[in-house]
């Protein structure tokens, strides 16, 4: 048979099961093998049919039947090509080393995704040591060679090796099973994650809103930053004019007195051209009011000279803090792939950064499970870095810190803990109980943020005191360490103005309008705190600690009646909170002109909506304006409207199951992540809901 180099070029792994010639499936310029005894006795190039290993020789059929009689022991082999597999690519399946290379859409070029235009039922591919097809399979080293490879090279130890033909059938079957249920398999992936070839195009259309929705947030808050600051220029543009106007005025004014003064002089000037009884007229009636206009002057000009009158300055422009602050401001961030075991954290966990403070005795700092990136803000307040993020009022479980009803001063314990707060500044949740060593057990906790990162800690004690710390120097566990300031006599109880009986609750004031009414407390904060049995609340100079005002024992004191406050808060409408633990109700204080007014009474006692049992800790989501109660006699949290009054949900049952408490009192809005964290007193926890 003579070779035809018009025919197809030979397919990579065709799927053909008809026969072919040797001469069909040669490359160009490549000679098929001829008979061996053919051409040596009569010369004659036949081609060959079959290969006879041992005696490395080709035979023709004919020959090849004579030979396996002569040589029964003789391993001879068919060239005739059958069916090749499939193409296995990917599936651990390779080729023999000898494989020719072919020129087909398999080989030509190297993508990455598969084809879908493929030609398939070509011949199968050539050995190119022994120019016959690859029509064998060796299962123990998973490769496709020709059937003279799988006897020279995968004979010893080679268990596995059968002629593709052989085998067709049922691996085909097999990989039919194999596809079908793949096919099933990514049905199922597709329905339950809804990955369906529409709901990714929805996806990518959702993506694209996202984008646009996200940068039409981002664009009003630099809007509104844009108009706060305008409206801050125009104010200070305005202040301008009122003091420079003032001051101009001044001036005149000086002008005036001091022509005033120069004209009744000018009338002595002829003094020595006078008469006797002139000159002593003019004492007696001219010199006392020339002597007055003088001291008038002086009176008035109260600088030391008159480069003071125009010495007008910008303060308080902290640009360097508010640069730093603007470049934190927002955070474009990817929630994480939900876990494909959905379980929910129940060890010490936290969502912010930093570490848990406990403040058990010997009891040193740990660090909990990180749930979230973001800092928490302080309790008055969120940190200017960040947008509010409101209260999902879902109460989601997130997690603990602290052993449920085991109390003790181990590094994952708590013994009773009263309150929780957050300090941005120094990236951590505090929760205190007595570390510093302090006589008597600290009870509820004040953050008072710094700008430098050195935020203080204040908190009141059992022993009618309330402390200041620097808490950079508490996280650092210095030894000895003193206090800033300490307001009242530890250990010393009573109702005069410089001392406390039981304080409770204690807030941070930047309210410049409740601030006002202080003039010693002139450009800086104030701390308010409970002072629980004298009935009372008392305003402390951030700064030293100094009483400049108490209010509440008394209907007279600024129209406030208190009965055993126990929390207070200062909303940023500028309305003081206090929860009236006694009375079993909340109180909304507010000014009025130059005093503070009740303006709104909550509540009375009952186990109804709206209805408390000594309330304690409070918070409030600024964002919806819900103030968050811990209702600690009913052991549960209530959130309602403090400007509507409107009653919104109950949460939390007696128990020491999760979600459930045994005494909440104290409670903290993370209005970075809209997480709340509530002191479960006396289960020794503290609980983390979303």
């Amino acid at each position: 048979m003579s070779t035809d180099s018009t025919n197809t070029p030979p397919q990579v792994l065709s799927h053909s099961s008809s026969s072919s010639s040797i001469s069909s499936m040669t490359k160009e310029n490549t000679p098929a093998p001829c008979c061996h005894i053919c051409k040596e006795e009569v010369d004659v190039l036949q081609e060959a049919r079959s290969h006879c290993v041992d005696c490395n020789m080709y035979l023709c059929a004919r020959d090849a039947k004579i030979h396996i009689k002569r040589e029964p022991t003789h391993h001879v082999i068919d060239l005739i090509g059958a069916s090749a597999g499939n193409n296995l690519g990917g599936s651990g399946i390779g080729l023999g080393s000898h494989l020719l290379e072919q020129m087909s859409p398999r080989n030509a070029t190297n993508t990455s995704s598969p084809s879908t235009s493929l030609n398939f039922g070509g011949p199968a591919p050539l050995c190119q040591r022994h120019h016959i097809p690859v029509n064998t399979y060796c299962g123990s080293c998973k490769k496709l060679v020709c059937s003279a490879c799988a006897v020279e090279e995968h004979r010893e130890g080679h268990t596995d090796v059968n002629m593709i033909a052989k085998i067709e059938p049922e691996e085909r079957s097999n990989l039919d099973k194999l596809l079908n249920h793949l096919r099933e398999s990514m049905k199922e992936w597709e329905s339950s994650h809804q990955t369906h070839d529409n709901e990714l195009e929805l996806e990518s259309s959702l993506i694209e809103e996202a984008r646009n929705r996200l940068k039409e947030e981002v664009k009003a808050v630099c809007d509104t930053l844009r108009q706060n600051l305008q409206d801050r220029q125009d104010q200070l543009f305005a202040d301008i004019d009122e003091i420079s106007k003032t001051q101009t005025n001044y001036v005149k004014k000086i002008i005036e007195l001091k022509k005033v003064s120069v004209d009744y002089i000018s009338e002595f000037d002829k003094l020595h051209e006078m008469s006797g009884y002139e000159m002593m007229e003019r004492k007696l009636t001219r010199l006392p009011q020339t002597l007055q206009a003088f001291e008038d002057l002086k009176t008035f000009f109260k600088y030391l000279t008159l480069d003071e009158v125009h010495d007008i300055q910008l303060t308080n422009t902290e640009i360097m803090y508010i640069q730093r602050e603007l470049k934190n401001l927002g955070e474009i961030v990817k929630t994480p792939p939900k876990q494909k075991s959905a379980k929910t954290a129940t060890t010490s966990a936290a969502s912010s950064n930093g570490h848990p403070l406990s403040g058990a005795p010997g009891t040193t700092s740990t660090e909990p499970s990180k749930l979230n990136t973001s800092t928490a803000s302080s309790e008055n307040g969120s940190s200017s870095s960040h947008p509010y993020t409101p209260f999902s009022m879902e109460f989601t479980f997130v997690g603990t810190i602290g052993k449920t009803g085991s109390d003790g001063s181990g590094n994952d314990q708590f013994k009773g803990p009263w309150d929780v707060k957050i300090s941005h500044g120094c990236n951590c949740i505090v929760e205190y109980k007595g570390s510093l060593k302090t006589s008597k057990s600290p009870r509820y906790l004040c953050i008072e943020p710094s700008k430098d990162g050195n935020d203080s800690l204040i908190f009141s004690c059992d022993n009618h005191a309330v402390y200041k710390y620097n808490l950079n120097k508490v996280l650092a566990n210095e030894k000895n360490l003193e206090p800033i300031w300490i307001s009242g006599t530890p250990k010393k109880k009573g109702s005069d103005v410089n001392l406390f009986t039981e304080p409770a609750g204690v807030t941070l004031c930047k309210s410049k309008k409740i601030n006002a009414l202080f003039p010693e407390a002139m450009n800086e904060n104030t701390i308010l705190v409970c002072d629980g049995d004298n009935h009372r609340i008392k305003v402390l100079r951030a700064s030293d600690g100094k009483v400049l005002k108490t209010f509440g024992a008394k209907k007279g004191d600024d129209n406030v009646q208190l009965t055993q406050p126990e929390c207070i808060y200062v909303s940023e409408d500028d309305q003081i909170i206090v929860t009236d633990q006694s009375a079993h109700r909340v109180q909304m204080i507010a000014r009025k002109g130059d005093e503070l007014s009740c303006i709104k009474i909550i509540g009375k006692e009952g186990q109804s909506n709206l209805e408390f049992a000594t309330p304690r800790g409070i918070a409030v989501d600024e964002t919806s304006n819900h103030l968050i109660l811990c209702d600690c006699g009913n052991n549960r949290v209530q959130v309602f409207s403090h400007v509507t009054e409107e009653f919104k949900r109950n949460y939390g049952t007696e128990g020491k199951d999760n979600s459930q408490f045994n005494k909440p009192t104290g409670v903290c809005f993370n209005d970075v992540n809209g997480e709340l964290l509530i002191a479960d007193y006396q289960n020794h926890r503290i609980q983390i809901f979303k």
